[in-house]
């Protein structure tokens, strides 16, 4: 208990509390596994002179609508138990007003409740139950305790896949994987397929047997999404590994035979103007494309920008195909995509600093995300870039045709 003195008679209807200042304490944070600093609150106020009587007995919110809605529409309910079990956090019961049953609509829907905090009731948990055919059942009639299912063994459980076996059904049972619910596992029983699975306990994935075996059986889950994810990783091992082939054992390119045939070749070396000047070589300086073949490369590259930029951000697509035209038509502007590549991830880099210094974000699983406006400037950089390769390879075609003839 701390007091605190005010030093004079204060008068007032309401009376506001406000912590301007505190000693902090550091607790390890559960998901980053950083510091972070506890909070602080209040549990309880005093005021001499000032009290409130302790209820007491039964405990009813009397009909109300404001607490549970249904796709949106307040459903009227009533909340009763006793007042000790309302502070001790146990559970009240929660029934339509009338002990009218509550009929939802066929398809999708969506039950909410309201905060606590504005209702004076926090309705943690809402169990819905009907008899088989859909009539409505009494909160009495529910099973007041789960039989116990057949004995559950895990043989292998590693990042993907769990593996074990089932021993000792006697009735319809359910296999659940505590992990929130997916479409992406996947589980058999003795190598039958157990089919889509559902969502079980309010977050996990399971699956109901209703053909129980006294004998062992043995049961296989896995998460198929990540098969995808290995041959992905493996195609890019696969490609690097020709990568650092063709840099190690690359064929070298033969040796030309030079076009002068006199004996008397120049032992001094030329300069050549640069690609931009009006003394350029004709090959320097010459378009790489003509304009219907640079309009062409335009429109492909709009449309392949169109196909990878993120959603909401297609309308870039154009700029980057005339960045792709303008670069494969001019010669003057022909580092135009790595200019562009390098302003935007340099603005990208500035503002990933910036926020970093002014947020001090926790390095921590979701610590990209913090930086998501500027996600558009990174893929715009590298498409950039995409566009810089493309106009070198044909440079380079270009080259070697003038080369050979």
């Amino acid at each position: 208990m701390v007091p605190i003195a005010l030093g004079t008679t204060v008068t007032a209807d309401h009376v506001r509390i406000v912590i301007e200042d505190m000693r902090q304490v550091l607790t390890k944070d559960w998901y980053s596994n950083l510091p972070v600093i506890m909070p602080v609150a209040i549990a309880e106020v005093g005021i001499d002179g000032l009290t409130v009587n302790q209820p007491t007995g039964p405990l009813s919110s009397g009909c109300r609508d404001d607490l549970v809605t249904v796709n949106g529409i307040g459903i009227p309910i009533e909340v009763t138990g006793t007042v000790d079990d309302a502070i001790a956090r146990r559970s009240l019961a929660v029934t339509g007003c009338g002990n009218q049953p509550l009929e939802l609509p066929a398809g999708e829907v969506v039950v909410e409740v309201a905060d606590g905090r504005t209702t004076g009731f926090d309705l943690d948990q809402l169990l819905l139950a009907s008899q088989a055919g859909g009539d409505a059942l009494q909160p009495g009639a529910l099973p007041r305790e789960v039989p116990p299912g057949p004995a559950t063994t895990v043989d292998d459980s590693g990042r993907v896949t769990t593996a074990g076996s089932i021993d000792g059904a006697t009735n319809a049972y359910w296999l659940v994987q505590s992990q929130s619910w997916s479409s992406g596992f996947e589980a058999t029983v003795d190598g039958a397929n157990l089919g889509e699975p559902v969502l079980v306990n309010g977050f996990a994935t399971g699956w109901l047997l209703t053909d129980p075996s006294a004998t062992p059986v043995a049961y296989d889950i896995e998460w198929t999404p990540q098969r995808v994810v290995w041959v992905a990783l493996g195609i890019s091992g696969v490609a690097a590994l020709v990568v650092l082939a063709l840099m190690i054992l690359g064929r070298r390119q033969p040796r030309r035979t030079p076009a002068v045939t006199s004996p008397s070749l120049p032992d001094d070396p030329t300069l050549d103007w640069p690609p931009w000047s009006a003394g350029a070589s004709t090959s320097a300086s010459t378009p790489l494309l003509g304009t219907a073949m640079a309009v062409a490369a335009a429109i492909a590259v709009t449309i392949a920008a169109a196909l990878n930029l993120p959603s909401g951000w297609a309308w870039l697509a154009p700029g980057l195909g005339a960045v792709a035209g303008v670069s494969l038509r001019f010669v003057r502007a022909r580092n135009l995509p790595g200019l562009v590549a390098v302003l935007l991830l340099s603005a990208s880099a500035a503002y990933t600093v910036l926020q970093q210094y002014r947020n001090d974000y926790p390095p921590d699983f979701v610590w990209p995300a913090e930086f998501g406006r500027v996600h558009v400037l990174g893929v715009v950089a590298l498409l950039a870039m995409g566009i810089l390769a493309l106009r070198d390879l044909v440079e380079r075609r270009r080259t070697d045709r003038q080369e050979e003839t």
